[in-house]
């Protein structure tokens, strides 16, 4: 695939803002291209480092919200940007914030994270789809623990889990686009926040294919994200 440019041009609207902007950046949803543009043209943007559910023994971004929470909550920043949960925002006295996300069809999200593993040497390609989700390689579900509220590492979920995370989606967040609209997006936030033209280019776009697109592996990812399939479709 070639790499694409883009141009935001901005237009004229009456939904300018001078509130802070937080992104919850959903892995492989178009939010790396969408994160390093805002991280130039806002005010003293805070990246908060780490994964959402720990994967791969990483570390999460909530346990280095709360690690560096003072300093992050002093900081003032005008963007805060990361894989982090809904809850990240009980910390926050001023919840005054802009809040967006993208969001990207579970299946083909999976797909996509499980290529970027596998291209970064970060697993054998030989491991099975489900040993993928049982040994919490890639996780499952991520949308609905993002967006629940009620986050903890490896956190079991279920219907009350899922209400909670669709009631933060749709009643909560101020703009929230699929990843086909991603660009909509970004060009809103050029507008509202009164920010100058943008010529920029794709981040993360993989040449590569690694997963094996058959019906068994199709049903495993669907059989480990029926609450974030449910979440998407709804």
């Amino acid at each position: 695939m070639k790499n694409k440019f883009i141009l935001c041009s901005g237009y004229k609207t009456s939904n300018n803002t001078d509130k802070p902007l937080i992104f919850f950046h959903l892995p492989k949803s178009g939010g790396t291209t969408f994160s390093a543009i805002f991280s130039h043209l806002l005010i003293k943007p805070v990246r908060i480092w780490g994964s959402v559910d720990g994967e791969r023994g990483t570390n999460t971004s909530y346990d280095f919200f709360l690690k560096n929470k003072k300093k992050i909550l002093n900081f003032k920043s005008q963007f805060i940007y990361g894989h982090f949960p809904y809850k990240i925002l009980e910390n926050f006295e001023n919840k005054n914030f802009l809040k967006v996300t993208i969001l990207r069809d579970p299946i083909q999200r999976f797909i996509s994270h499980y290529n970027m593993i596998i291209e970064r040497k970060l697993i054998d390609p030989k491991k099975s789809i489900e040993s993928c989700f049982k040994e919490n390689i890639l996780p499952s579900n991520i949308m609905t623990k993002q967006f629940s509220g009620d986050w903890e590492e490896n956190m079991k979920i279920n219907e009350e889990t899922y209400e909670k995370a669709i009631h933060n989606l749709t009643k909560k967040m101020d703009y929230i686009v699929d990843i086909s609209n991603s660009y909509d997006l970004i060009n809103l936030i050029v507008s509202i926040y009164n920010l100058p033209n943008i010529f920029f280019q794709n981040y993360q776009i993989s040449n590569n294919f690694y997963f094996k697109n058959n019906k068994k592996n199709l049903e495993v990812i669907r059989s480990y994200n029926q609450l974030d399939i449910k979440l998407y479709e709804n």
